[in-house]
C-alpha cells in the first residue's frame, strides 16, 4: 500500500514548478529574482496539495488559470512578454514533463507524495535548481539605477557618438524579445551626425543596420518610432563603464538637463572590462 504524504506533495510540486519558472524566465532572457520564482512554486504546490482532495480543480482551464497565477509575480507589465513567458512555461512543462514521465516509466520512480521512493526524485530536481540558481548568481546582471545619470556612447557609420542619459521608469517601450528599448532625441542626433547619415539611416534599405518600429502609447495617442540597434552600446557613470545591446528609438526627448536619452529600468546592463575603451564622464 503506497501512503502519500501531504507535506511531500506540496514540496515534490514545488521543486517541479520552481525549475519550470526558473527555466522558462531564462529561456525568454527575463531575468527573475529567487523570491518571485519561490512565490511562483508555492502557487503550483498549493494547487496540487488541494487538487487531490478536489479532483474537478484537475481540469484544463483551472489548469490554464494556475498556471498563468503562477506566472504572474515574474511581472504583469508588459502584457506581451508576460504572456509570452506564460506561453513559454506552458511548451517547457509540456516538454518537461514528457520526458520526466518517460523516466519515471523506465526507471520505475516513485509518483509524487511518497517518502523515501520518492526521495532519488527530490534530490534530482534539488540538484537541478541549485545547479541553475548558482549559474544565475555567477551571470547576475545589472540595472540603470533610477536617480543615476549615465553618459550613452555608440557609433553610427563611423561618428562616436555620446549622449546624456537617465533611468525613466515610465519607459516600457520593449522589443519583440522583451528587451527594454532606449528612447533618444531624434534633433539632437541629427546634430551629432551629417545629413545624408540620417537620411541613410531613416531609409530601412540602406540603413546597413538592423531597424524597426516601435508602438508608444503617449497621453495624445498611439505613435510609432523608428528604431535602430548599433553594433554596441557602452553606459557609463562615475564609477563603472558597462556594455548593453539593445534598440534606439528615435523620440521627442525633453527632461531637461541636457538629457537627450531615457533608459529603460529593465535594461540589461554587463559590467565592461577596464582594458576597453569606455566613455569618459
Amino acid at each position: 500500500m503506497q501512503h502519500l504524504y501531504i507535506e511531500l506533495i506540496f514540496i515534490d510540486n514545488f521543486l517541479l514548478d520552481f525549475l519550470l519558472l526558473l527555466l522558462s524566465c531564462r529561456i525568454c532572457e527575463k531575468h527573475a529574482h529567487a523570491l518571485q520564482l519561490c512565490i511562483g512554486a508555492s502557487i503550483g504546490g498549493t494547487y496540487s496539495t488541494i487538487a487531490l482532495y478536489m479532483p474537478i480543480l484537475t481540469a484544463a482551464p483551472c489548469k490554464i488559470v494556475i498556471a498563468a497565477l503562477m506566472c504572474l509575480p515574474a511581472g504583469l507589465i508588459p502584457l506581451r512578454v508576460f504572456f509570452r513567458r506564460l506561453l513559454c512555461f506552458y511548451c517547457v512543462a509540456f516538454l518537461f514533463g514528457g520526458i520526466l514521465l518517460s523516466l519515471m516509466l523506465e526507471y520505475g520512480i516513485a509518483p509524487f507524495g511518497q517518502a523515501e521512493a520518492g526521495m532519488p526524485f527530490r534530490i534530482v530536481l534539488l540538484g537541478i535548481s541549485v545547479l541553475l540558481l548558482l549559474t544565475e548568481c555567477l551571470s547576475k546582471r545589472y540595472n540603470p539605477e533610477v536617480r543615476r545619470r549615465y553618459t550613452l556612447q555608440f557609433t553610427l557609420y563611423g561618428q562616436t557618438i555620446q549622449l546624456q542619459a537617465i533611468c525613466d521608469t515610465g519607459n516600457t517601450l520593449c522589443d519583440a524579445m522583451g528587451n527594454g528599448v532606449i528612447a533618444i532625441d531624434r534633433y539632437r542626433l541629427q546634430k551629432c551626425i551629417s545629413h545624408e547619415a540620417y537620411h541613410k539611416l531613416l531609409d530601412p534599405a540602406r540603413a546597413e543596420i538592423p531597424v524597426r518600429r516601435f508602438l508608444c502609447r503617449t497621453a495624445a495617442g498611439n505613435t510609432e518610432l523608428y528604431g535602430f540597434m548599433p553594433a554596441q552600446l557602452i553606459l557609463s557613470d562615475k564609477r563603472h563603464n558597462y556594455t548593453a545591446k539593445a534598440y534606439l528609438a528615435l523620440g521627442d526627448i525633453s527632461p531637461g538637463q541636457d538629457v537627450y536619452a531615457l533608459l529603460p529600468a529593465g535594461l540589461q546592463l554587463y559590467p565592461l572590462s577596464t582594458s576597453k575603451e569606455a566613455p569618459h564622464v
